[in-house]
């Protein structure tokens, strides 16, 4: 629409258009997006309502679809022309609103636009890629606000700039943590686990497993369910994430252990240096950036790990019940 000249022929352009989403003939979310902007700027509501917000309620039924869908679908509009304003800057090739794939949801948007309000720049290029690719899952990129909205502090509205993390605040630090570890295995592939390619690799934070017996109870930072093709038995890692290590954490991998097949420490490279000899020899050691991982020391059977797997499976269960 962009291309025509005259007011008269993008107004009869409009008119063409609006006619065939009310026949039900345009359903991708981003084409509709992309009429209502063309309306809400061109000014072409006027020939109908006293205010854009009005014509969009009116116009609702006519579409069949819920006002607060028209909305979302708009706003989704509006974040995606912005951002790829913003990647096509920095010579990353995005197409054209109308012509984005289905596969990118505006809930994904959505959750983006979150995320870019707290995110160093190395992780949000590296997700931004991903939700415009349709590489990534909902389920990943809520998990990755999850993690990085502590650091906000409450302050979650739009157009409050991102807030300088308080080192004095061992909940904005360890979010933050987890945050940059959780983008890193996102991204990063399955190369960490030893195996470039799998079949599976599905990422599951803060999972408690459903366990009623005498060990001590526990919460694991990050549970990957790993498995390399269909006849490999499906293999359960756990991953905590820190900053700084001291000994009395060896606990937590000792708590840990019988619900993981192999566990994992993951720490930021700019965290506090720790030393191997405080991590138990069967756990494996990952260094991340935000883009990034490097395996340290991979991680290896230990008579210690896989003894009390149905109750990790259960909790995984219930995460996903939960979603």
């Amino acid at each position: 629409m962009s291309n025509l000249s005259s007011p008269k022929q993008k107004s009869d352009a409009l008119t063409h258009e609006l006619a065939a989403l009310s026949r039900g003939e345009v359903s991708s979310w981003s084409q509709i997006g992309n009429i209502l902007i063309e309306v809400d700027q061109s000014g072409y509501w006027r020939n109908e309502a006293t205010s854009f917000t009005d014509w969009l309620k009116h116009r609702a039924d006519k579409f069949k679809l819920h006002e607060s869908t028209l909305w979302r679908y708009l706003t989704a509009g509006r974040y995606y022309i912005q951002l790829r304003k913003t990647l096509t800057e920095r010579n990353v090739l995005c197409p054209p609103l109308e012509s984005l794939s289905g596969d990118v949801s505006p809930e994904n948007l959505e959750l983006l636009s979150k995320i870019t309000r707290v995110a160093p720049d190395d992780a949000l290029q590296r997700l931004t890629e991903r939700v415009i690719g349709a590489s990534i899952t909902r389920a990943e990129l809520r998990a990755t606000w999850q993690a990085y909205r502590p650091v906000l502090g409450g302050r979650t509205a739009r157009g409050v700039s991102p807030p300088h993390i308080n080192l004095a605040d061992r909940d904005q630090v360890d979010s933050l943590l987890q945050a940059t570890v959780l983008t890193a295995l996102s991204a990063g592939g399955s190369a960490w686990t030893g195996i470039e390619k799998l079949e599976i690799c599905r990422l599951f934070t803060n999972v408690r497993p459903e366990y009623a017996g005498p060990l001590p109870s526990c919460e694991i930072d990050v549970v990957a369910m790993v498995r390399e093709h269909e006849k490999s038995p499906l293999k359960i890692h756990g991953i905590e994430i820190i900053g700084s290590f001291n000994r009395q954490e060896k606990s937590k991998f000792v708590a840990m252990a019988p619900f993981c097949d192999l566990l994992w420490v993951a720490t930021p490279d700019y965290a506090d240096c720790m030393c191997k000899a405080d991590v138990p020899d069967f756990v494996g050691i990952i260094r991340a950036t935000e883009s990034a991982l490097r395996v340290e020391r991979p991680a290896r059977a230990s008579k210690f790990l896989g003894t009390e797997l149905l109750p990790m499976t259960k909790g995984l269960l219930l995460k996903t019940l939960n979603r």
